[in-house]
């Protein structure tokens, strides 16, 4: 009698483990962001302990000691509860400047007839900064490896743009 409850026990825990598992397959192409997961693993890659190496051991360890509880908690609240919002809303409130799978993200600021968008690639190294008036426009560049530099394309070379006096050209209301 007492065998006979475990095997029914066993069988129904194995049925709704295969029902769970084969569930998770109709989710395949709604997955969302991950911000929250992404959020705590920026949270370790930004721990710099030492150079090099050494580095890397107490990221690893930290990974795997204390940060496995929070990457467990962010992942299961991100697949089930982030997800589903973002689902049927088309918005998550974690991962609202989330970038792209691509590593874009674009941010565009309108006033009146003027329009900023400024275009983040590969995850934030490189900005393009569009500036769009009633009669011109103008395009930017700037590069995390050059901090305080603004560039300009010129057919396939970027050109850096040299202080200037006189008004920025995306300011002023003539075309030039």
């Amino acid at each position: 009698m007492r065998n006979y409850n475990f095997e029914v026990t066993m069988k129904r825990f194995l049925s709704f483990s295969l029902l769970l598992l084969l569930s998770f397959g109709s989710f395949a192409n709604c997955f969302g962001k991950f911000g929250l997961t992404k959020t705590i693993y920026g949270i370790n890659a930004g721990i710099n302990i030492g150079s090099g190496k050494i580095a890397k051991l107490f990221r690893t360890i930290l990974m795997f000691i204390p940060f496995s509880f929070a990457y467990w908690g962010a992942t299961l609240l991100d697949l089930i509860l982030f997800n589903l919002v973002e689902f049927w809303t088309d918005s998550n409130p974690i991962a609202m400047s989330e970038y792209q799978f691509d590593g874009t993200l674009v941010k565009e600021f309108k006033e009146g007839e003027e329009t900023v968008r400024l275009t983040y690639s590969r995850f934030g190294k490189e900005v393009q900064v569009d500036a769009i008036g009633k009669h011109t426009s103008v395009t930017f560049y700037a590069f995390q490896e050059k901090p305080g530099k603004i560039f300009k394309k010129v057919g396939s070379e970027f050109l850096e743009i040299r202080e200037t006096e006189g008004p920025l050209p995306y300011l002023s209301t003539t075309p030039f």
